[in-house]
C-alpha cells in the first residue's frame, strides 16, 4: 500500500461529516444563549426602556437597619438592577425578538 493512491471520500460521507459539524456548531451556538432566549421566553422590545423600581426602602416598621447595612443593600441592589439590563440589551442585540427591528449597537 506504499504505492497506492488514497481513495476519495464519498460524497455521502462527505455531506454527513459536513451536517455533523453544523449541527455542533448550532448546539455550541444555542448553548451561549441565556435562559430566556433558550426557552423561548417573552423578552423586552426596547430594553433600554426598562426602568428597575427599588424594592429596598431601608427600614419598615419594627425592623429597623444600621445605615451602613441599609447603604450596602442599595447598592447591592443597584447593581443587581444594572447586570439585568446589561443582560437583557445583549439578548435584545444578540437575538432579536422576530418581527422588532434589530438594536443598533450604542442603544
Amino acid at each position: 500500500p506504499a504505492g497506492e493512491a488514497q481513495l476519495e471520500e464519498d460524497a455521502a460521507d462527505v455531506d454527513k461529516r459536513r451536517a455533523e459539524l453544523e449541527a455542533k456548531r448550532q448546539e455550541e451556538e444555542r448553548q451561549k444563549q441565556s435562559q430566556p432566549v433558550k426557552r423561548g421566553l417573552p423578552r423586552p422590545v426596547a430594553p433600554q426602556t426598562m426602568i428597575f423600581e427599588p424594592s429596598f426602602e431601608g427600614s419598615s416598621e419594627g425592623n429597623a437597619r444600621p445605615a451602613a447595612a441599609t447603604a450596602l443593600l442599595q447598592k447591592a441592589e443597584t447593581m443587581l438592577h444594572e447586570e439585568m439590563g446589561a443582560m437583557v440589551t445583549n439578548d435584545a442585540f444578540l437575538f432579536p425578538t422576530k418581527g422588532v427591528p434589530p438594536l443598533k449597537k450604542g442603544a
